[in-house]
């Protein structure tokens, strides 16, 4: 009787272990999308003090005031350097002598704006964004 135990297999012991397996995988650079993340890191910053520009009355905003959001938009340097290394989105002027520095937004970068604003309001995106939302098909359902 004690051999029979032994023999025969217990249900727990039919189960099948997973174990780790050590495996290494080799990271490939590739070049062009190493370029184009180190140039769009800050997009979304410079979209945020583009937003920020566009709503305040004069479309202008001092320096002072525009430094004190770096804590929320995450800045990894000084308002004034982010300013500078795109200048070809923001401008830096001042309105009278006695008045802080301002910040701006270039005629290019009003001009984009702009068009940015006129696409998003055009009928075939508006359709379309209606569309990706599922707004469209529910609204046909219920009719």
């Amino acid at each position: 009787m004690m051999m029979s135990l032994y023999s025969t297999k217990l249900p727990h012991q039919l189960n099948q272990a997973r174990t780790f397996i050590a495996c290494r995988i080799k990271w490939v650079c590739d070049p062009y999308l190493d370029t184009t993340v180190s140039k769009e890191k800050d997009l979304k910053q410079v979209i945020s003090f583009k937003n920020q520009l566009i709503s305040s009355p004069s479309e202008s905003l001092p320096l002072s005031t525009l430094s004190l959001l770096k804590p929320y938009f995450n800045l990894s340097t000084t308002a004034l350097n982010f300013f500078h290394k795109y200048y070809t989105v923001f401008s830096q002027f001042q309105p009278s002598p006695s008045l802080p520095f301002h910040i701006k937004l270039t005629p290019q970068a009003i001009s984009l704006h702009k068009e940015e604003q006129l696409i998003l309001k055009s009928q075939p995106i508006r359709d379309d964004t209606i569309k990706r939302a599922g707004f469209l098909e529910r609204r046909v359902s219920c009719v």
